[in-house]
Parts: C-alpha cells; structure tokens; sequence
C-alpha cells in the first residue's frame, strides 16, 4: 500500500517541500517497519492534502 500511495503523491501538487535529515531516517530505521511507513505516509499526504488532523498535536510553539 505505501508504494502505491507514494506513487500517487508524487504525481500531485505539493503544498510545501521537506528535506527529511539524515537524523530522522536513523530514526525511523530504528522503528518497526509497519510503523516508519505510516510516518512517511502521513507526512506525504500533509505535503498534498492540507489535513488538520494531521496537526492536531502541535501547538504554536514548534512553528
């Protein structure tokens, strides 16, 4: 599922770029498989469908 949808991404407009840093790919290697792959997912889809549930935990701080 996560191959396909990436591939769907990618052929949609992006709303904003990320550049993800080396740190963070450590990081998510260090995850469970099913579970990187969510986070990816999720933030491809925040870069083409804007999605206040998928920011429902920050807060003004961060930005």
């Amino acid at each position: 599922m996560y191959i396909c949808s990436e591939i769907i991404f990618d052929r949609m407009e992006k709303l904003f770029e990320i550049i993800i840093l080396e740190e963070v790919l450590e990081f998510l290697k260090g995850l469970h498989k099913k579970h990187s792959e969510k986070i990816l997912y999720n933030i491809r889809k925040s870069q083409v469908e804007p999605d206040s549930e998928l920011f429902k935990k920050l807060n003004n701080e961060i930005w």
